[in-house]
């Protein structure tokens, strides 16, 4: 597994409502909880903002909103008019999320269209936390070095978890049978492991490192972290 490959998960290719698609988003909140990847991206926006809650989040291929809930959960009571983009080509957000968001203090909006074009839609240095939960994967390595590049124009903080490419997260995935997960979630989990990061791969690929902190491990049992924060923007020592 030394390199990334990158290829079709069936769930991006099946119809909204398609039961077996329904099932499949289900799984991902179960995995994604087992991962635990909203406490990893929560614990890095909090020491980045100095255990404050950011004012403006963009989440880049959000699925179902529910990653972002989870974070929302983990993080300090916002300030009034804090705001979180929930950006999908697909909107399958239930307005019950959006309401949980809400009841939070967050003003929650949906941006259907692809990660980049909304990136480019924010004014340069908004003063915006990106973040990202198993999506970049799913991007070859010139379209994410696009996506990118649009983020460190936009972003203060930048935040992904992604699969970590190794041969226990792939082994893993042969056992999802077992939590009831059903064969589309079996079959892309695999495709997303062969298709994750490893070593320094995402900070080679981000554009300008001059000015920014980098920071990429390993996160968990199956997960690989990547940040970039602005240096100007770093918390005191």
């Amino acid at each position: 597994m030394t390199a990334r490959s990158v290829s079709p998960e069936i769930l991006d290719q099946l119809p909204h409502e398609d039961p077996r698609a329904k099932k499949a988003r289900k799984d991902l909140q179960l995995i994604n909880l087992l991962m635990g990847n909203a406490r990893y991206i929560a614990r890095r926006i909090k020491l980045s903002c100095s255990e404050s809650s950011p004012t403006s989040i963009v989440d880049i291929g959000c699925g179902d909103g529910s990653l972002a809930l989870s974070i929302l959960r983990h993080l300090p009571q916002p300030k009034a008019g804090s705001s979180i983009m929930l950006v999908d080509q697909i909107d399958c957000i239930p307005s019950t999320t959006l309401e949980s968001m809400s009841q939070l203090g967050w003003d929650a909006t949906i941006r259907t269209s692809d990660a980049e074009a909304a990136l480019a839609s924010l004014p340069e240095s908004s003063s915006t936390v990106v973040i990202a939960n198993l999506f970049l994967h799913h991007l070859e390595k010139q379209t994410l070095q696009s996506l990118l590049r649009k983020a460190s124009d936009t972003a203060d903080l930048f935040v992904a978890v992604e699969p970590r490419r190794s041969r226990g997260p792939l082994f893993a995935t042969s056992l999802l049978g077992a939590i009831g997960c059903n064969n589309i979630t079996r079959h892309d989990a695999a495709v997303s492991v062969h298709a994750g990061f490893r070593d320094g791969e995402l900070s080679d690929l981000w554009p300008e490192p001059d000015g920014w902190e980098l920071s990429e491990h390993k996160s968990g049992l199956f997960s690989h972290l990547f940040a970039a924060q602005k240096s100007a923007t770093l918390p005191p020592t």
